[in-house]
């Protein structure tokens, strides 16, 4: 999860889309070597491998699926994969409906 990195990239670029900034911050991100492969993501951002890529395309950054429609299981979304906080499993809660497509 990337959240104060995008600034600097957002602001050398400003026609920026978020799926381009994702495109370039996962394509230029480094492994993690010690990091079990299927917690780490892309990887340890890096902000200046990114600030020195080409911008991708919009077509090339777009991504393949479908909008969510907030009508799946957040849980069956997790997996294997379950949040806990000192050994007790957090569950989600439904706070909101699916958006509006008017």
């Amino acid at each position: 999860m990337v959240s104060g990195g995008r600034g600097p990239r957002y602001l050398a670029r400003p026609s920026i889309t978020p799926n381009q900034v994702k495109e370039l911050l996962t394509s230029t991100a480094q492994e993690l070597p010690a990091a079990d492969p299927n917690t780490q993501s892309a990887g340890l951002v890096d902000l200046k491998r990114a600030r020195d890529k080409p911008m991708p395309s919009v077509l090339a950054s777009a991504q393949p699926f479908a909008p969510s429609t907030c009508l799946g299981s957040l849980e069956a979304a997790r997996g294997s994969h379950l949040v806990a906080d000192e050994d007790v499993e957090l569950v989600a809660r439904v706070t909101s409906s699916a958006p509006s497509t008017s």
